[in-house]
């Protein structure tokens, strides 16, 4: 992209975060819904559903896709790169684990995988900070916008996020800042309150014209207030917004982002040339359904809420036969108009009530469940299954027709495969994120490292003076707990056919006091070793005690023939 002349610039970035915003105030819409069924299993209802199955769906396929406490990883070398460069491997592997936990990117992953089924999209940003080194944080699709939304990459010419920050903070970033005190008498904060107190009923009204007069219709019913979790910030925030957009001429004509930050109302603060990696931009998409020319992904939670409704909608229907069950209706015959005393009286234990028509009587209606609703309820609860890919043998329950183990582990790895497909779609944004990561500490980190062992000792080296060329891969898919059982199975078996170590095992294997166990595993070598030596020895004293006795015992035998 071509970027023009300073003096033009603003009106032609201005015009870039339009375009790059123009599907958002929908996309806000539609993501606070599917946060709101996720939430409470309804929109528009004001009481509580009978059961939310969308968030018990959500957080267990969620907990499928990926887990922090088994995620491994691999530094994967591009073929050209020199093989010298490969012994900085393993202390390379310990430095992205130790971020990865150090930083709680393992947590922030996790939420960030949960909500991406619920939006459709999730995003994290990897930076710099002076004082505490590569932090990450979790964007929401509703503060990012790019410019090709029919393109499924972030290989994307524009990127714009809005964000809100203190004036303080702002204060504190702008330290070196040449207009510091200008744009801080200027800026424009306000409180960014997300609640509302407004009723649900006129809160959820789509607007079909604004002028001369408003005029809308509710799409949902209900009144009143519901606590829908959303924060209250009183502290004033300023809106601000960084766009990134892709400069033809930067790095003397090999192309690099450019970097815009404004703050409301429209003041700019910084137009520079990328301040983060060479040719990168920090931000990563974690998305388990992707669509081919949809950039933002599918949601699930969309697909789950017609289920939702049809099985809460239900379950209201059967509560309601079996409250008239136990409370059955009554009709009197003869009996003429009841008062309310009289009738409160027939609800009353051992209550006597005397009717002046000798031919009176009372009936009572109870309505009856014409077939089983409970097998409907679980139809539902399997047709959501299906939608988001468990099934029963995935979730530790026995299925119809399995009698051996073995079955059942075959069953366990076809019903797990649509899983498994999402976990790999979810571990690529793993990856990605991993190695910026990497590559964001060894640019601007000075700590010496040790590599491993070549000719005898350990050489030192700087992050920086390794090959840019790699990729940190998630070793043996182990971030999904979908694969650990395999992975263990499959250390095992490498171990009994001595293609590994016993360190390389317990790796792998992953048990509790990990770092204890392997640093107490070289003692233990040298003791086995000694062990064996001594055992060895004693075997070989027998087997010569043996020999000699063969020996006494030949001669023996010989000398009687004689």
């Amino acid at each position: 992209m071509i970027i023009p002349p300073p003096q033009d610039r603003y009106e032609f970035y201005l015009d870039l975060i339009t375009k790059c915003e123009a599907s958002l105030p929908d996309r806000r819409q539609a993501c606070n819904q599917w946060r709101m069924y996720y939430l409470q299993g309804t929109l528009g209802n004001q009481h509580n559903v009978y059961q939310n199955r969308i968030r018990d769906k959500i957080n267990l396929l969620s907990a499928f896709l990926y887990a922090q406490e088994t995620t491994k990883f691999d530094i994967k070398f591009a073929a050209h790169v020199p093989p010298e460069q490969k012994l900085y491997s393993d202390t390379m592997r310990e430095i992205i684990l130790d971020l990865w936990h150090n930083t709680d990117t393992d947590r922030l992953f996790g939420e960030a995988v949960t909500w991406s089924l619920i939006d459709g999209a999730r995003f994290k940003k990897v930076l710099w900070d002076r004082r505490s080194g590569v932090q990450t944080y979790t964007v929401e699709q509703q503060c990012l916008g790019v410019l090709r939304e029919d393109v499924d990459s972030f290989d994307q010419e524009a990127i714009c996020q809005t964000y809100w920050i203190t004036r303080s903070e702002l204060g504190r970033q702008l330290y070196n800042h040449p207009r510091r005190d200008e744009i801080l008498s200027r800026v424009d904060g306000r409180k960014k309150d997300d609640s509302s107190t407004i009723p649900e009923t006129v809160n959820r009204i789509i607007i079909s014209q604004v002028s001369p007069n408003m005029i809308g219709s509710a799409n949902v019913d209900g009144t009143g207030i519901r606590m829908d979790y959303l924060p209250r910030v009183e502290e004033e925030l300023i809106e601000m917004r960084e766009l990134w957009v892709w400069d033809d001429f930067l790095r003397d004509g090999e192309g690099d982002y450019r970097v815009y930050t404004c703050a409301t109302p429209d003041i700019t603060i910084f137009d520079r040339p990328n301040f983060f990696m060479p040719g990168e931009h920090p931000f990563i998409k974690v998305c388990a359904f992707p669509l081919p020319d949809y950039f933002w992904g599918f949601s699930v939670v969309s697909a789950l809420i017609g289920l939702q409704d049809w099985r809460d909608k239900r379950l209201g229907q059967i509560d309601r036969i079996i409250e008239k069950q136990l409370r059955p209706s009554r009709i009197g015959i003869g009996t003429g108009a009841l008062g309310e005393e009289k009738r409160l009286a027939m609800d009353s234990p051992g209550a006597y009530t005397p009717f002046p028509n000798p031919v009176g009587k009372i009936e009572t209606y109870v309505p009856q469940l014409t077939q089983d609703p409970w097998n409907l309820i679980s139809n539902i609860d399997e047709q959501m299954d299906e939608i988001v890919g468990l099934s029963k043998t995935l979730k530790g329950r026995g299925d119809e027709g399995v009698r051996a183990e073995g079955h059942a582990m075959f069953l366990g790895r076809m019903g797990a495969a649509p899983v498994k497909k999402l976990a790999l779609l979810v571990e690529d944004g793993l990856e990605d994120e991993a190695s910026l990561m990497l590559k964001v500490h060894g640019a601007n980190s000075k700590t010496i490292y040790l590599a491993d062992k070549a000719e005898g000792k350990r050489e030192k080296f700087l992050l920086s003076q390794v090959s840019q060329d790699f990729r940190v891969r998630v070793a043996a898919h182990s971030a999904s707990p979908v694969f650990a059982e395999e992975n263990k199975a499959l250390a095992v078996e490498l171990f009994k056919a001595q293609a590994i170590n016993k360190h390389t095992l317990v790796e792998m294997l992953d048990p509790p006091m990990l770092e204890t166990i392997l640093a107490r595993l070289p003692e233990l070598e040298a003791g086995a070793a000694q062990a064996a030596k001594v055992q060895a020895a004693v075997e070989q004293s027998k087997a010569d005690k043996n020999a000699a006795q063969a020996q006494q015992a030949r001669a023996k035998i010989i000398g009687l023939h004689k």
